[in-house]
């Protein structure tokens, strides 16, 4: 904040907002969280809460593959993706066999900074719970 200040007390007024666009600009281009990967609320609940439960979703196509194929690529993807991250700022809940995410507790902003910056990472959701069954 003081450095905003420092720019804004530095430059005339009319080139201020300038400076101060530029500025906003360049320390959104740097951070390390990409907008298009990450869910809305995620950031929010972990601010809020100090944890965010989460769905990852893993960029794959095991489609054309057999089932069993399917089912080690999906693993393989999990492990690549888990392997980066510390137990003490992320706790996994679920692995899925047959589809290409996990679910877990996110517990810090570099934990979440890790999935979102992954490759292999297509998204990261709040995971808002449900029951899985429809009833009439």
């Amino acid at each position: 904040m003081r450095c905003i200040r420092w720019i804004a007390s530095a430059v005339s007024s009319s080139s201020r907002i300038a400076g101060l666009l530029f500025f906003a600009v360049a320390c959104h281009a740097v951070s390390p969280v990409s907008d298009a990967k990450l869910g809305p609320g995620v950031s929010e609940a972990l601010a809020r809460n100090g944890v965010a439960d989460v769905i990852v979703a893993l960029a794959s196509d095991t489609a054309a593959q057999d089932p069993a194929a399917a089912r080690a690529a999906v693993a393989r993807l999990q492990d690549a993706v888990l392997s980066t991250l510390d137990s003490t700022e992320f706790r996994l809940r679920q692995r899925y066999a047959n589809v290409p995410a996990f679910a877990g507790t996110v517990g810090s902003p570099r934990a979440l900074d890790r999935l979102v910056a992954h490759p292999l990472v297509r998204r990261v959701d709040l995971d808002v719970g449900g029951g899985g069954s429809a009833r009439p």
